[in-house]
């Protein structure tokens, strides 16, 4: 699977599909963000580092919300959208350009026991003044009442790298 580079000015971050997870952020050649090294690393992380979170961002106690029993993955709860999240899921891209990429991902009707179908799309796009903004949104676009509590690049920062 190939990462996707933005570049503007100083800054530089990389973005993998897999997840819509932003797996480094450089600031005049800097590393900010603490990553995965390798493919693997990504696929068995378990600290959703980078990731996008979804449907529901946090725990869902006893994995049911109302009448919705949903997937359990954190002894009888739901951590982070269940055991295969958005965090686990491959985006898909529409549209890429040296500053900015946008990831969409359908999440089905009953994925991980989440009822109804939603369209969730996640922008990366470097701008002025050495800044990434991350922009985020999601649609439901099926028949039924459901709940999104997404949450874009759970990345761990470690600015203290600048100091050096």
């Amino acid at each position: 699977m190939e990462s996707i580079t933005l570049t503007k000015g100083q800054l530089a971050a990389v973005i993998l599909p897999l997840g819509a997870r932003l797996v480094d952020l450089q600031w005049k050649g800097v590393s900010m963000v603490i990553s995965q090294a390798s493919l693997k690393e990504v696929e068995e992380d378990e600290m959703y580092a980078g990731a996008t979170i979804g449907r529901v961002c946090n725990r869902i106690k006893n994995a049911k919300y109302g009448d919705v029993q949903v997937d359990a993955n954190s002894g009888v709860h739901q951590l982070h959208g269940g055991r295969l999240g958005w965090d686990k899921r491959l985006w898909h891209v529409t549209e890429q350009t040296e500053t900015k990429v946008v990831l969409e991902y359908t999440s089905v009707h009953g994925e991980q026991g989440f009822p109804s179908r939603v369209e969730t799309t996640v922008t990366y796009e470097l701008k002025e003044g050495s800044t990434l903004e991350i922009a985020m949104g999601s649609s439901n676009t099926g028949s039924v009442e459901t709940v999104v509590n997404m949450t874009v690049s759970f990345a761990v920062f470690d600015c203290g790298r600048l100091t050096n």
